[in-house]
């Protein structure tokens, strides 16, 4: 049986390799997304789990959710049409939960001014 590592904190490690991980998508997706001979972008998440720690530190899909809403993209409401996300999970109610994480945090994104 595999370890469930959204039942605890995150290590110092998951941390470091999910910040890398933000900053890279955060140069990436501006190029693809502003690329005119790109009409759609997927980004898909096999791994996904239920987008946080016990602590409510953000996974990767929430991450990557963060940051199309942050300011600098604010992709949430001019881009969005050309992204599609794919987040899967082997555990139902790991997808469960992270439907709900990503509903509350989109509904945040798309209310902000």
């Amino acid at each position: 049986m595999t370890k469930d590592i959204n039942k605890k904190p995150f290590d110092d490690k998951t941390l470091l390799k999910l910040d890398i991980f933000r900053e890279c998508f955060q140069e990436w997706i501006p190029v693809h997304i502003h690329n005119s001979f790109i009409d759609k972008v997927f980004v898909l998440d096999l791994f996904s789990g239920s987008g946080t720690d016990s602590e409510g530190n953000f996974g990767s899909p929430l991450l990557l959710i963060d940051v199309i809403g942050e300011n600098k993209f604010s992709y949430c409401k001019t881009k969005l049409d050309k992204l599609q996300f794919w987040f899967n999970d082997n555990n139902k109610s790991k997808i469960i939960k992270l439907k709900s994480e990503i509903e509350k945090h989109c509904e945040s994104c798309c209310n902000k001014e």
